[in-house]
């Protein structure tokens, strides 16, 4: 489990860790199934799993990324992908 630490006003980007092993899942091959890449997040005050909103100015999905721009103290929290 990778961790990135972002000072508030910075961007943060993360990388989905499923694409990093390219024999097994490729973003391109996922596009053309029926296979959606889908964020979550976990935050400290929140046991359930919270889904992303991406209408959300800060934050946007590029291919297997997703782009916190810019950070804030909310943001924090585990992120988790998955293909569904």
């Amino acid at each position: 489990e990778d961790s990135v630490r972002v000072y508030d006003g910075e961007v943060a980007y993360l990388y989905c860790p499923l694409f990093s092993h390219p024999t097994l899942y490729s973003y391109n091959q996922t596009q053309n199934s029926s296979l959606s890449l889908l964020w979550y997040r976990q935050t400290r005050t929140h046991e359930l799993e919270q889904p992303i909103n991406l209408k959300l100015h800060t934050l946007y999905k590029d291919r297997e990324y997703l782009w916190i721009q810019p950070a804030t103290a909310q943001d924090a929290g585990l992120y988790i992908c998955m293909l569904r």
